[in-house]
Formats: structure tokens, C-alpha cells, sequence
């Protein structure tokens, strides 16, 4: 079983790192398919910082506080643990 489990994670892992290429090769396509590609890159860049500034927010300035209200204990040994939860789910929420 426990062979299963490493190369099912390998194989996820191998995923995720191809994806962002796969991705920006979808995105490179449509946009030379365009006429007014300056503005269309203008707004997916204003999108991709909308994005990251939510989740920066959500992140920092909302799940903070509500941990440390919940728990009443400082967050920062919550955060140290649960650091690699949170980038994992940045980068997925972000997709």
C-alpha cells in the first residue's frame, strides 16, 4: 500500500508543477488569437492582482484574528504548523 501512496503522490506532484506551464499556454493561444492584446493583457493582470490581494486578506488580515479570537492563544504557533496548508491552499485557490 505504502508503494501505491508514493507514487500517487509523485504522480500528483509531477502534475502540479506541469500545470502552470499548461496553463500559461492556454492563456498564451487565446491571447494571440486576439485583436487588442495590450488591453487583454492589462485585465489579466488586474485580475491576477485582485486575486492575490484577496487572498493576502483572507490570509493575513481575516484568519489571523479569528484564530487567535477562537483560540484565544497567539496564532503564531497555529500558523508555523498549518504554514504548508495555507501555501497549498493559496495556490490552489488561485487556479
Amino acid at each position: 500500500m505504502s508503494y501505491l501512496v508514493h507514487h500517487s503522490l509523485e504522480t500528483i506532484t509531477l502534475i502540479f508543477r506541469c500545470a502552470p506551464v499548461g496553463v500559461g499556454s492556454l492563456i498564451a493561444t487565446g491571447i494571440s488569437q486576439l485583436e487588442n492584446v495590450g488591453e487583454t493583457i492589462t485585465s489579466l493582470g488586474i485580475c491576477i492582482l485582485i486575486v492575490l490581494l484577496g487572498l493576502i486578506i483572507y490570509n493575513f488580515v481575516l484568519l489571523i484574528p479569528i484564530i487567535g479570537f477562537l483560540t484565544k492563544t497567539s496564532p503564531g504557533p497555529i500558523l508555523k504548523k498549518s504554514g504548508k496548508a495555507m501555501y497549498i491552499g493559496s495556490a490552489t485557490g488561485s487556479a
